[in-house]
């Protein structure tokens, strides 16, 4: 008969730490400092933000107002930022770009950028293409005054390591990644995995005690409701506190449609106001009056169309919508679409029969002075 053997007992021995996880005990979570603001009412340190627009949707504008503003404690669309050094990591403008929209912004000796642009030519054919790798990504450790350090046995492998490092030893308060398509070109921001690569590093910049601001494109598409929608998988928003896409009510003009504000950061002031860009050196976005700027292009596209300028309907519904900004819905057809936004302005008061027929006549006689009602000739 085969004696039977005791199994050995099974134990768990303690441990504060799994794979890198650390273990926080919940009574300790009040002793957590507070956020301080880098823009108030809008950014904190340790938030992560992801900023979209379309293509020329004033992204990098917008980005680049920010990094100067907190980089010198100025103000950001006339919200006070405090100082702290930035990084701003571009994959796309070239050096003459940023000379022309820093001398629009203003410059700092706490900002710095990190592009390819800067490098010598005879070097471009060693750039190795940017690798979103998590495998090779350091652990990070509790570090000294709040921050966290890298440890030096981990291996040093890849851009995210080296991004973290610089971070870490600069003590940069806000780190500006723009953007996500030219900054992580074997990334396919539609795959679920593909994504993850990114958000751990959004996530690991974050433990380092700074702000981080992506800047991403949105889809070429609009949603049911007619609004922009940022492209990719949805697993890319999952690690911001807030998402914000970048509207353009009319041409010049921006707003902000907050998608989503885990902290609850973004004040009313940022979610109701309209800013233009204005074209003197440091002064960046000013509040506009969305309402009055569009009404005047509604304007000026009418006296266009009464002064011949057009030949065809189709140059019409472009200039309306590349040169005057307008937007308007066109399930019942363009012309009718921009009919019905005229009229709601009071810019004309045709009936529709009559304003089709307006604007053939302006086509095809181009003929100045149309014999229908005049538009508002206010002085815009």
């Amino acid at each position: 008969m085969t004696a039977q053997t005791t199994p050995a007992t099974f134990t768990v021995e303690p441990r504060s730490r799994i794979n890198g996880y650390q273990i926080m005990n919940a009574a300790h979570l009040p002793d957590t400092p507070d956020r301080s603001p880098l823009v108030e009412d809008f950014l904190y340190d340790t938030d992560t933000m992801l900023l979209y627009a379309p293509a020329g949707g004033y992204k990098s504008m917008v980005a680049i107002n920010l990094a100067v503003a907190v980089a010198n404690g100025g103000t950001f669309m006339s919200k006070q930022a405090h100082q702290r050094r930035v990084l701003f990591v571009d994959g796309e403008l070239s050096a003459y770009s940023f000379k022309q929209r820093f001398e629009l912004f203003g410059h700092s000796e706490k900002l710095d950028i990190l592009s390819e642009c800067f490098q010598p030519p005879e070097g471009l054919h060693q750039l190795p293409a940017i690798q979103l790798e998590q495998t090779t990504a350091p652990k990070l450790a509790h570090g000294k005054a709040g921050r966290r350090a890298i440890a030096d046995d981990e291996p040093r492998k890849g851009w995210q390591s080296e991004l973290l490092t610089l971070v870490r030893l600069n003590e940069y308060g806000l780190v500006v990644l723009d953007n996500v398509r030219t900054l992580t070109v074997d990334t396919d921001e539609n795959n679920a995995k593909d994504v993850a690569a990114l958000n751990t590093l959004v996530k690991r910049l974050r433990y380092l005690g700074c702000a981080v601001l992506v800047i991403h494109h949105t889809r070429k598409g609009k949603d049911e409701s007619g609004a922009s929608v940022f492209a990719g998988s949805s697993n890319l928003l999952t690690v911001y506190n807030t998402a914000i896409c970048i509207e353009t009510p009319c041409k010049g003009v921006i707003s902000f449609t907050v998608d989503k504000d885990r902290e609850n950061s973004i004040g009313d002031y940022f979610r109701e106001t309209h800013w233009r860009l204005d074209s003197s050196p440091g002064v960046g976005f000013l509040q506009a009056d969305a309402h009055a700027i569009g009404r005047a292009e509604m304007c000026r596209l009418m006296r266009r169309i009464d002064d011949g300028e057009f030949t065809t309907k189709g140059a019409i519904h472009e200039a309306a919508k590349k040169e005057h900004g307008l937007r308007y819905g066109n399930s019942q057809g363009p012309l009718k679409g921009l009919w019905a936004k005229l009229l709601e302005e009071d810019v004309i008061n045709d009936d529709y029969r009559t304003f089709t027929e307006r604007v053939t006549h302006a086509v095809k006689s181009k003929i100045p002075g149309c014999d229908f009602s005049p538009i508002d000739t206010e002085d815009f």
